[in-house]
């Protein structure tokens, strides 16, 4: 019998004999646990962490992972799992073969639903959706910390969001745009990449707009396949620099259908805060002020209503980049800080941002 993929709905049929789960993963560590109704089934049997040998289906048996040593997945975890029998006499064992899976963020990970069938054993993956992208660096750590907080990898339809990221146009902005350095890209790609990092969790359908907003708004569609960070680093290049920066502008969104969470990443509160403020109350708008700058200008500044976020630039003269490679948790509060005013209180995805 060849092997099978599980995707989608599929169901496989395997013969009613000793099952072995088998584990294969890149980055990270993790352990294969089978679980009934009861708890734990005790009749399976673990030689090491990524094997599990189940000696018969009885009952609905749910095959998980769980990280090894550590809390959460770390970014770049990928599980490859398939559940077989092994039989020396055959050279083509029964096989049911898991998609590779992204655990980025997750604490536990449900993968294989085993059950008994009248002639065998169906096999069938517990919610196996192929991630349509991945991430990288910055973004994808955030990524983590977002998977982390909200306890999934994408939200529900219901609570998904548009993600337009808009710039300020801005000639003191531009500074953080241009203060890369051979081993980092700049605080403003830097932003935005966390940003990245959040949208792939909170936007199901990976619609993302980029805009840079000074005396006029410049908006674009950001393509699925491309890092946001270069698209709207790249609008911000193409952009004539400008005195000030239009952050309550009605048509910043440019995504008419669905709600949407507009991030205005700037180095100072806007003189036109009061439209920002504004914006925020339209029906399905949300707007979040994201300010990069020092402690002391920001404690001179006040700040608006709405939800907003501080970027403190390092006094010690570190990247932001290298900031958040050695502080998780500083990424983690940031970006918890970012999920503020997404979602309807009540809901789930509210209350654990409020933990």
């Amino acid at each position: 019998m060849p092997s099978y993929m599980i995707t989608g709905g599929a169901v496989v049929t395997l013969s009613d004999r000793p099952l072995t789960v088998r584990l294969q993963m890149q980055a990270g560590s993790a352990r294969l646990d089978a679980v009934v109704a009861g708890g734990p089934l005790t009749t399976a049997v673990r030689p090491r962490p990524d094997l599990l040998i189940v000696p018969r289906v009885t009952e609905r048996t749910m095959i998980r992972l769980v990280p090894i040593g550590s809390e959460l997945f770390p970014a770049g975890a990928v599980a490859n799992v398939s559940v077989g029998i092994d039989d020396a006499r055959s050279s083509d064992p029964e096989r049911a073969v898991v998609p590779p899976l992204d655990l980025a963020g997750l604490a536990e990970r449900e993968v294989v639903i085993l059950e008994p069938g009248g002639d065998g054993v169906q096999v069938r993956g517990a919610g196996i959706s192929e991630r349509r992208y991945r991430l990288s660096g910055v973004a994808a750590e955030a990524q983590v910390a977002t998977v982390g907080i909200l306890g999934a990898q994408e939200v529900s339809p219901t609570s998904a969001l548009h993600v337009v990221v808009a710039l300020d146009g801005s000639a003191s902005f531009r500074r953080f745009a241009e203060d890369a350095t051979a081993a980092d890209p700049s605080t403003a790609e830097a932003v935005v990449a966390v940003l990245d990092g959040v949208a792939s969790v909170l936007s199901t359908e990976r619609r993302r707009g980029a805009a840079v907003v000074g005396a006029s708004v410049a908006f674009r569609d950001v393509p699925p396949d491309e890092p946001a960070e270069r698209a709207v680093i790249s609008a911000l290049r193409e952009a004539p620099r400008s005195s000030g920066v239009r952050s309550g502008a009605p048509a910043l969104s440019g995504f008419a259908e669905g709600n949407t969470v507009t991030y205005v990443v700037t180095d100072a509160v806007p003189a036109d805060i009061g439209a920002f403020e504004a914006a925020d109350e339209i029906d399905g708008e949300a707007r979040h002020l994201v300010v990069i700058g020092s402690r002391s200008a920001w404690q001179l500044q006040t700040p608006p209503s709405t939800p907003h976020t501080f970027i403190e630039t390092d006094p010690a003269g570190r990247s932001l980049a290298e900031a958040f490679r050695s502080d998780a948790e500083l990424l983690r509060r940031l970006v918890r800080s970012l999920l503020a005013g997404c979602f309807a209180p009540g809901t789930e995805p509210y209350a654990r941002v409020g933990r």
